[in-house]
């Protein structure tokens, strides 16, 4: 059975989303994350409707081990390619799910 939640993420939202969120509130909103859930590195963090990843990935890069999950497989796909650009391993699994190790 298909949902709203299957096509309306995709094409057009997703370039728009990506073009009014400016990568200086990413870098705060990690930091946030990182200092109100005191996480350290190799601590586990699960990416509920991950997205394109932007928080995923940042967080990958500071060490935390995410499982991104999202129930578009062109996100964690994309988020994929990404990592393996920037060197940050990515494990993939299937459903759009996608592990992260910092």
């Amino acid at each position: 059975m298909s949902n709203i939640n299957d096509t309306f993420f995709d094409g057009s939202y997703k370039d728009i989303w990506r073009k009014i969120i400016p990568e200086e509130l990413t870098v705060k909103e990690v930091d946030f994350m990182l200092s109100y859930f005191n996480l350290q590195p190799g601590n586990k963090v699960l990416d509920l409707m991950c997205g394109y990843g932007r928080h995923a990935i940042a967080l990958a890069r500071k060490g935390i081990a995410v499982t991104a999950i999202d129930n578009l497989e062109d996100y964690t796909r994309e988020i994929n390619a990404n990592c393996r650009k920037r060197t940050t391993p990515p494990e993939s699994g299937e459903g759009g799910c996608t592990k992260l190790y910092g």
